[in-house]
């Protein structure tokens, strides 16, 4: 504007921004009291925080020739936006627990002012764990960055945790950003279950006592163990419940009655099952074959005649016998030294005994005369033939008579039996030869109670003989 009183040519108006005496307005006149509107604009400079100070000057001539000028100065507020982003990305694969998880992301400046003291903190494993920094970043920069902790040991998961970016603008403002990622984690519950048999073959109708251990090979805790066997019923108890951290292993001991009527070998299925702190079910199973063993024996007891021997007369005799195993017989025959079929059973259980009744006719006297009573049969598991012997020897011209018996063999030892009466006393003696003199050893002293009494001796090999001897 003119506010002298005297008409001015040339004005002109320049600015010091963006460079010194950059033109804004002119060459114009002014009358006095003139005034004109100019507008007029520059670039301010990128990444500066302002504000933006810049002064215009005007000059112009009078139409009496003097110079005159004025200058106007003006600051102007700036306007920054300092933005800071950070992104986090779980691993490609999920991770198990225990593992260690890699992450990464990136974190960038999307404002329009540089950011200093750039950093990047996580929560995991604690709070403010540096990740990444200190950068510098200018608008528009993107970097990338890496980071990685241990996941926990026997953890469900997901992996939920946040990343904080922070930095400070050139122009003294603070900024931050975080980002969060749930990242998922794989878990393998396993149960394994082993099952051994016992060291010895079970005998038959006996117990089987088996061991076996059961173990967490996963890498999660499991809970609610529980260990089923199919014998004797299905679901039967064997351990349980309890808690399984990974790795550990836990031994056991159980134990059945085999079924009598079932020779072996004994199969039967252990069953482990458990659910895992993350939910999940487990089940595994074992099976094992145990071999069976049975010990067939058979016992006969018999009586001499008391009276003279007479040449080609029947002499009466009569006797038991006795399954003094652990194993049903089949096939019994009674026979005596002549082929003459006494006694003949389908089967025999053990322990049961039969009492039988015959006669032999002697043929000749020299002085002796000797009959031998055999009884034998099967076992009804491995068609093992077992059997055993009662021998009479009497004097032809006493008529007194020595009962001789032979043993079966259970497995270990000889075995035989023999009827008693309730309250007497007996010796058992054995000799293991028939050569003469005969020399009676003393096997063992018992008492009767009325029933067929069942005795063992420990020899296993050879031959041996015995007699009953009731005492006074």
């Amino acid at each position: 504007s003119n506010s002298g009183n005297i008409t001015l040519t040339n004005v002109l108006v320049v600015n010091n921004q963006p460079a010194a005496n950059t033109p804004v307005f002119g060459p114009v006149t002014l009358a006095p009291g003139a005034v004109r509107l100019f507008t007029n604009s520059y670039t301010v400079p990128l990444n500066a925080c302002g504000p933006w100070i810049d002064t215009l000057n005007a000059s112009a001539r009078s139409l009496c020739g003097s110079n005159v000028t004025s200058q106007a100065t003006a600051t102007c507020a700036a306007v920054t936006t300092p933005v800071l982003r950070v992104t986090k990305n779980c691993p490609a694969s999920p991770v198990a627990p225990g593992d260690l998880i890699v992450f990464s992301g990136t974190v960038s400046n999307a404002g329009n002012i540089t950011l200093t003291n750039v950093i990047i903190v996580d929560n995991q494993p604690t709070n403010n764990t540096p990740v990444f920094g200190p950068v510098t970043l200018v608008p528009g920069q993107v970097m990338a960055y890496s980071g990685s902790y241990r996941a926990p040991l026997d953890f469900c998961g997901p992996l939920n945790d946040t990343v904080t970016a922070s930095a400070r603008s050139i122009c003294g403002s603070n900024v931050t950003h975080t980002a969060s990622a749930s990242c998922p984690v794989i878990t393998t519950p396993r149960i394994s279950i082993t099952k051994r048999c016992p060291a010895a073959p079970t005998p038959f109708g006996g117990v089987l006592v088996y061991t076996g251990t059961v173990s967490n090979n996963g890498n999660v805790t499991l809970t609610n163990v529980f260990v089923f066997d199919n014998k004797p019923t299905n679901n039967s108890p064997v351990i349980g419940p309890i808690i399984l951290a990974p790795g550990q292993a836990v031994s056991f001991t159980n134990s059945y009655s085999v079924l009598e009527d079932c020779c072996g070998p004994y199969d039967d299925t252990l069953t482990a099952r458990a659910t895992s702190i993350c939910g999940t079910n487990v089940v595994k199973t074992a099976t094992a074959v145990c071999p069976g063993i049975t010990y067939p024996c058979l016992s006969i007891t018999r009586t001499c005649p008391t009276g003279a021997v007479t040449l080609f007369q029947p002499l009466p005799f009569s006797g038991i016998v006795t399954n003094c195993g652990n194993v049903t017989l089949s096939n019994i025959v009674v026979v005596g030294n002549d082929g003459t079929v006494f006694m003949t059973m389908d089967g025999f259980a053990p322990g049961e005994w039969m009492d039988y009744t015959s006669s032999f006719i002697p043929t000749n006297c020299g002085p002796n005369v000797t009959n031998i009573v055999t009884i034998t049969g099967n076992d009804i598991c491995s068609g093992a033939r077992v059997s055993s012997t009662a021998i009479c020897i009497i004097n032809c011209s006493t008529g007194q008579g020595n009962i001789i018996l032979s043993p079966s063999l259970l497995v270990t030892k000889f075995g035989l039996s023999f009827p008693s009466e309730a309250g007497k006393n007996y010796t058992v003696q054995y000799i293991n030869t028939f050569n003469a003199p005969l020399n009676w050893q003393t096997l063992t002293n018992l008492t009767g109670d009325g029933s067929v009494l069942t005795i063992f001796d420990s020899r296993t090999n050879g031959q041996r003989y015995y007699r009953v001897l009731q005492n006074p």
